[in-house]
């Protein structure tokens, strides 16, 4: 984008007059640069959030053919030819139903009813927490309630002898209808989302057991192991091996076959099976050796997921997508639903394995906005994180997403290949749930940090390091394979360990809380934190936010919308700006840089597009990488 091209885009978009009287010179930070493609009206817009540091002001520049143009105005088009197009059908169930045949098709219905969620900011003691579970558990049954009795009025009107309701959870039921009754729903406007519930596909392939590379072992010495902390392994089927090997908590079902993933699963968490006995009687060993397992096993997620639910569940690892996530950019069935219940009690964290279908050009799993993706990392066992390098095998095309500049998988974590019991386990299926341990070992050493997912979800992406494992370092621009990076267990325990709610200097630090309307002031958020910064000592900060997941049954074809856009921005001690994030679609902005002298840099959170009615929570970390102490 040439200077004459930005000044035309600039006049074009009204800029105060005072503003362009300024020298162009002012308008040449360019923070982030994208292409946008409106698939169902055929636009292609190039964007760009540029900075004027005089009016320390952000504004979009939106150019299609070289012309400027109101890129909103495009985007509102877009959802509303799409919604004209396929009404509250996802794509990929759109797509199944275009091939013609009268079959039965399995899926999950987001009904048009809503309640708030109860606050998580008031549960200060465990008694409030106890009193929010309960409070969230009457909500949802409520709306199961509702959801049940509008399905059963469909189910009347469609006479349609092969329907059945197979769970209601919450606003969402599960369902099995023929293909002329759901395109008969397709238009009905008390269902914002009709999707498609399909097959399960494990993610499979490869490494040596390695919690040094990680710098799990650390955390583990530390004397934090995932102690107090529930974790669900969402899986089918019964374990190959005796319950006494693992550390079960509860179990959902008899399901009468066993599975590989249901095994291994916890194995990873941990287990004490020994191999020259072939007993349970070993050394007990994982990545959370004391975290407590949920097996959650029944046939369908949302079964699974309601159990959980009703355990108190703090962590949810899935070492599988559905096929559909391969072949379709769009945030997924499965994605919307999980991003609907970690903002309800009891506040989950979740994650998922983004897949390893890389080399057929698959997308991506873990689309969603409040969940996180896995990546799978290869390593040697030599504890050097250094040398480590992506699995060729682990997905990572982003997401088809409004601006086109969304990324996921959103972390990564060694998976192929660890020897486990007798046999091995790899893949983004085993960096999952090593990814679900390691954040057990975090909350059990900051149990506050339960139901709160979104610092959690900041810890680890600021924390996050060596960005050479996939060959780059972390960029807002192109596509990377591991996200913000590896893992890195001992420096989310040393951030996890300082909670900092003002403005004290920290050198490694969280904070989370409820944002509304009135945090904002003059376009920023009127709290800031302060990074006490070691110069020449490279530094990171995460920022995450959760997606809009009401119902609206007219406006939105997806019932998990990014309608709240933030930048975070870094100033030194004269008010400059040193490095930002500034992504569109991202439920997250994460900023790397190293500061040229030591001192006090503060982060502040501009609002670029703020909704109105805002209530959305977040989550916010920064933390030093030290260079010769285990990282590169």
């Amino acid at each position: 984008m040439n200077r004459r091209t930005l000044l035309t885009a600039l006049c074009a978009l009204a800029v105060p007059a005072a503003a362009l009287a300024q020298p162009l010179a002012s308008y040449e930070k360019v923070l982030h640069r994208t292409t946008a493609k409106l698939p169902y009206t055929g636009h292609t817009v190039e964007l760009a959030k540029a900075y004027d540091p005089i009016l320390d002001s952000v504004r979009e520049i939106a150019l299609e053919g070289g012309l400027p143009v109101d890129f909103s105005r495009l985007a509102a088009a877009e959802q509303k030819a799409q919604r004209e197009a396929l009404g509250n059908l996802h794509p990929a169930l759109a797509r199944k139903l275009a091939t013609g045949t009268d079959a039965t098709f399995k899926v999950l219905i987001r009904f048009a009813v809503d309640e708030p969620a109860p606050d998580k900011t008031k549960a200060r003691t465990q008694a409030d927490r106890a009193n929010l579970a309960r409070a969230g558990a009457a909500i949802e049954e409520r709306l199961a309630s509702r959801a049940s009795a509008l399905f059963a009025a469909r189910l009347a009107q469609l006479g349609d002898p092969r329907a059945r309701q197979l769970v209601v959870s919450g606003p969402f039921v599960a369902a099995e209808l023929s293909r002329d009754s759901v395109l008969a729903l397709a238009r009905d406007k008390e269902i914002a989302l009709i999707g498609l519930i399909g097959e399960e596909v494990y993610d499979f392939p490869t490494i040596q057991q390695s919690l040094p590379t990680t710098r799990t072992n650390e955390v583990n010495t530390a004397g934090f192991n995932g102690a107090g902390v529930l974790i669900a392994v969402m899986e089918n089927g019964d374990l190959e091996k005796p319950a006494a090997c693992f550390n079960i908590a509860a179990t959902q079902v008899t399901a009468g076959f066993t599975n590989h993933h249901m095994t291994n699963s916890p194995g990873i968490i941990g287990n004490r099976f020994n191999p020259a006995t072939g007993g349970c009687n070993g050394t007990l060993t994982g990545y959370a050796t004391g975290a407590s397992v949920l097996m959650a096993n029944d046939s369908l997620y949302p079964s699974r997921y309601d159990w959980a639910r009703s355990q108190g569940v703090n962590v949810v690892t899935m070492s599988w997508h559905e096929t559909p996530e391969e072949t379709s950019g769009m945030i997924s069935t499965r994605d919307i639903y999980f991003d609907y219940w970690t903002t309800r009690p009891p506040f989950p964290l979740v994650f998922t394995s983004a897949g390893n279908q890389a080399g057929s050009g698959a997308f991506a799993s873990g689309k969603g906005f409040n969940i996180v993706g896995v990546g799978n990392v290869t390593n040697d066992g030599d504890g050097n994180r250094c040398n480590d390098t992506m699995d060729s095998t682990s997905s990572f095309i982003d997401p088809t997403s409004t601006h086109g500049d969304r990324e996921v998988p959103a972390i990564a974590s060694p998976g192929s290949r660890h020897a486990l019991m007798d046999t091995d386990f790899g893949g983004t299926s085993c960096a999952t749930p090593v990814t679900a341990a390691i954040a057990a070992d975090i909350l059990s050493s900051n149990t506050v940090l339960k139901g709160w997912p979104e610092g959690m979800r900041a810890i680890l992406l600021a924390t996050a390091t060596y960005q050479g494992a996939d060959g780059a370092n972390y960029s807002r621009t192109a596509d990377g394979k591991d996200g913000a990076g590896m893992t890195n267990s001992w420096y989310a325990y040393h951030t996890a360990k300082v909670h900092e709610t003002g403005t004290t200097p920290q050198l490694r630090a969280h904070d989370y809380g409820l944002l509304s309307n009135a945090s904002f002031s003059g376009g920023y958020l009127t709290k800031t934190w302060t990074i006490k910064a070691n110069g020449g000592t490279r530094v990171r900060a995460a920022l995450v936010w959760n997606s809009n997941v009401t119902a609206d049954a007219d406006g939105n074809p997806q019932s998990s919308t990014l309608d709240l856009d933030l930048d975070l921005q870094v100033y030194d001690s004269n008010g400059f700006l040193v490095a930002s994030s500034s992504t569109f679609d991202n439920s997250w902005e994460l900023i790397e840089f190293t500061p040229p002298a030591s001192g006090n840099y503060t982060i502040k959170v501009r609002g670029y597009s703020i909704p109105a009615n805002l209530s959305r929570y977040f989550g916010i970390a920064w933390s030093q990488h030290y260079p010769n102490l285990g990282e590169c």
